[in-house]
């Protein structure tokens, strides 16, 4: 597949810069501008919940979504990068998903510091920029990590070995971020300490390899109700080491893997990620592990994929050390079981066609179903129905 990696960045960042004219002109003369946009609609099928941001009402603003970037060379060894997107999902506010600055040691190696986007997948870096992937959207059931972004360092290293080439990344960071949760209609403040990881890359003519690992301590809000019953039900039972076992108010360690194999050989596409997600102590969601393959060929100017992706979110059930003759063992493994124990598998079937240079049309239909993971009761099905989504729309970079 080709990737095109455009950087995006902000005119009112250097305008800030009290510098004297001629050193100014000299900057402008070295300022990288491009900009990216994604006009995206879409409707699935049913009213009982929604998938991938779309209910059974055609939006236009669950994927669309516009940026500027702006890179600015200062002088041979630095450069700053500030990426400003407005997004349909967020009422189109414009915000700052990037900016850092980077010194290159030598032609191999960077060093960046700032706001950096979190490598947490393949197309992590260009994760807003639509016209690099085929689809619509990324698999929705792998790409469900919401912390985009994080303040920290990194550093890329880049090696030739022959016909291959490689890629490691070191980073380190912290992020605050409030995330609003189409499911229960709240804004969960969420914080990520001590955000470690590496990113290995391996690459040749055709075939790409990769490979990370992030371990992170989290903090978060819960769901009023949640929150609720933790304090005035389970406490009060006198179940408090349950709440400080299950509580992520309390900070919990997150470890993640990833791996991802994408090979483009003539007019052939395949691409397949694996990521998986483990807590140092029960975690009612994102206690899971997700995969997906993609198929598809190029025709010319028109490209068709058919992609199969599963996630399983599988809490530890035996974190509920409530005795089980107590009636709130079974309220609790409820609460589990609803908020977390799932499978989701998701089949996407589009087709991209390019235009012209910059711009492409896309059109996908994606079928979804959603089932209890193990069920803890005979006959229990999962609430929520299974459903098909239709998205079409155009991609664009200048």
């Amino acid at each position: 597949m080709k990737i095109f990696k455009k950087s995006l960045l902000a005119p009112w960042l250097l305008a800030s810069l009290a510098l004297p004219t001629q050193a100014q002109a000299a900057i402008e003369d070295n300022i990288t501008l491009s900009g990216f946009a994604s006009f995206v609609g879409g409707r699935f099928s049913e009213d009982t919940h929604q998938f991938a941001g779309y209910d059974d009402e055609v939006t236009f603003s669950a994927d669309t979504v516009m940026g500027l970037q702006i890179s600015a060379q200062l002088s041979d060894k630095i450069s700053v990068t500030t990426q400003l997107i407005a997004k349909g999902v967020d009422d189109y506010d414009v915000e700052a998903e990037l900016a850092y600055l980077t010194y290159s040691v030598n032609r191999n190696w960077d060093i960046r510091a700032g706001r950096i986007r979190a490598p947490f997948f393949y197309y992590s870096d260009f994760l807003d920029v639509g016209y690099a992937y085929p689809w619509i959207r990324p698999p929705s059931d792998i790409y469900r990590i919401l912390l985009l972004s994080f303040d920290g360092v990194d550093t890329l290293y880049r090696m030739n070995h022959g016909d291959w080439s490689s890629t490691w990344q070191f980073f380190y960071g912290n992020e605050e971020e409030d995330i609003e949760s189409v499911l229960i209609g709240e804004t969960i403040p969420t914080e990520a300490n001590a955000f470690t990881g590496i990113n290995i890359t391996l690459s040749n003519d055709w075939l790409t390899l990769r490979g990370g690992f992030v371990s992170t301590d989290i903090t978060q809000g819960l769901p009023s109700a949640l929150a609720n019953f933790y304090d005035n039900v389970l406490t009060p039972a006198g179940f408090g080491d349950v709440v400080a076992e299950w509580d992520i108010r309390e900070e919990k360690n997150a470890e993640y893997l990833a791996f991802a194999a994408i090979i483009d050989y003539n007019d052939w596409l395949f691409t397949a990620e694996y990521t998986q997600v483990e807590w140092d102590r029960p975690n009612i969601i994102l206690n899971d592990e997700a995969w997906f393959v993609m198929a598809g060929r190029r025709f010319g100017d028109f490209t068709v994929h058919l992609t199969y992706a599963q996630r399983e979110d599988d809490p530890e059930f035996e974190g509920n050390t409530i005795p089980e003759a107590h009636p709130l063992h079974g309220v609790f493994d409820n609460i589990i079981s609803n908020a977390g124990n799932s499978e989701d598998t998701t089949i996407t079937a589009g087709v991209r066609y390019d235009i012209e240079a910059g711009v492409a049309l896309k059109f996908e239909v994606s079928r979804n179903e959603r089932d209890i993971a193990e069920p803890l009761f005979p006959g229990h099905d999962s609430p929520l129905d299974d459903g098909t989504l239709i998205n079409f729309g155009v991609d664009l970079v200048f």
